[in-house]
């Protein structure tokens, strides 16, 4: 294996760990029926790790790369956009680790473009459709978010899941975003 892949595989599995506690206490507070519509960034920490550590089907790698590109995004988003809510002296590190680590998140999210030979675009646009009425109609939505501005998000949730979804639709055959890289493109050879 790899040792760039080893590597992804140890930081995914470290953000799926570090996610779990991040949300444990609203986990505890929620049905464990809709887990894991609460741990959106952990639960596609925690698939790519798994893409990358063995071969998956084609709808596994697609639904990881549109949840990596969507959450990675909307975290990054969302914690710049209300950076004042974010950014206070007792929280500002913490915000600053998961802007970074999130933003990799992202990049996982084009990485894994690429990786799949069939569509499955309408269980993608499914899973993500449920989580987003999840998310706003029952709650599920991260609780560190601010209240006050959750009509915003919810519009620019909803509208990240059709742009992310349309991204990897687009760009699935099109693309190799990392082509500049020997080293990133013989990785993601190994999981093709």
């Amino acid at each position: 294996m790899n040792k760039l892949i080893q590597l992804f595989i140890i930081a995914n599995l470290i953000g799926f760990a570090f996610g779990i506690y991040y949300y444990w206490n609203q986990l505890l507070s929620t049905n464990p029926l809709l887990w894991l519509l609460v741990i959106d960034c952990p639960l596609f920490a925690l698939m790519a790790a798994i893409t990358y550590w063995k071969k998956t089907p084609d709808w596994f790698k697609q639904l990881t790369a549109i949840g990596c590109l969507k959450y990675g995004l909307w975290t990054v988003i969302v914690i710049i956009g209300f950076s004042n809510y974010y950014f206070t002296p007792e929280t500002a590190l913490l915000y600053a680790a998961l802007l970074i680590a999130h933003f990799g998140l992202a990049v996982q999210g084009l990485f894994f473009i690429g990786t799949w030979k069939k569509n499955y675009y309408l269980l993608a646009t499914g899973f993500f459709v449920a989580n987003d009425l999840s998310d706003y109609f029952l709650s599920t939505h991260p609780a560190a978010i601010p209240l006050q501005s959750i009509e915003t998000i919810k519009i620019f949730t909803i509208l990240l899941s059709i742009a992310t979804i349309g991204f990897g639709y687009y760009f699935n055959k099109k693309t190799n975003f990392f082509a500049f890289s020997k080293e990133l493109t013989e990785a993601k050879n190994q999981i093709q």
